[in-house]
């Protein structure tokens, strides 16, 4: 859980800094809606290895990714320059659901693949 709460503490800094903060950010506006994507989609992901694999825990991620999106969208109403948006949170739920879609690619099964091996090979080590 230590990556996922990394994760959604990089999408709240990200997030919550004000626009007229000199984040230099500015030029990327056009790529917005593609960051927010990628963003929820990687919450989400590295919330699907706590949950390992199961469809339910695909859809617990996803739906835990999305409703901290919407909860980040709605923080952003009281700061300056930034903007709760519709198309924001249509993003950050498409990038959140397409880790359900990314099951079937392999992705996130690979890492959670190469996670059983460490774990493993880590309890190998500590047992006698």
């Amino acid at each position: 859980m230590a990556a996922a709460t990394t994760v959604a503490g990089c999408i709240l800094s990200f997030s919550l800094v004000p626009s007229g903060a000199g984040s230099g950010v500015a030029g990327l506006a056009r790529l917005t809606l593609f960051l927010h994507a990628v963003a929820y989609f990687g919450f989400a992901a590295v919330l699907s290895l706590h949950f390992h694999e199961t469809e339910a825990g695909l859809a617990e991620a996803a739906a835990i990714s999305f409703l901290f999106g919407l909860a980040v969208e709605l923080a952003q109403i009281p700061v300056q320059g930034r903007f709760a948006t519709f198309p924001d949170v249509v993003a950050n739920a498409v990038g959140a659901s397409a880790v359900m879609l990314d099951n079937r690619a392999g992705l996130v099964s690979e890492v959670i693949d190469l996670e059983r091996a460490v774990v493993e090979a880590f309890e190998n080590l500590v047992s006698p």
